[in-house]
């Protein structure tokens, strides 16, 4: 594979970089980009069949500005059945442990 890159300006001056993999033929190929369950692997074709998660922490100070950690998941349906009742596992245990 041969990686082309050229440098493109856009209409308000801002410079983009875009890349173009070309086999050692020299004929273009496209690029798919496709989404798997980060919990097993499966991979999603659908939207309606990805489930995301996003977690975020609690905002901090690093010593600039206020920021905070996030992570994005997505998942099939029967991992995030499963995290759903892991959850709400969780949740129970965390009120009984209150009273």
């Amino acid at each position: 594979m041969i990686t082309e890159h050229n440098k493109e300006t856009t209409t308000e001056g801002s410079r983009r970089d875009t890349r173009k993999t070309v086999p050692r033929g020299g004929t273009r190929v496209s690029q798919k980009t496709i989404r798997v369950c980060d919990g097993c692997g499966k991979e999603l074709t659908r939207t309606q069949d990805i489930y995301h998660l996003n977690l975020r922490t609690n905002r901090f100070y690093n010593s600039v500005e206020m920021d905070w950690f996030e992570k994005n998941f997505d998942f099939c349906e029967r991992c995030a059945n499963s995290i759903k009742q892991t959850l709400e596992k969780i949740a129970e245990r965390g009120q009984a442990n209150e009273n």
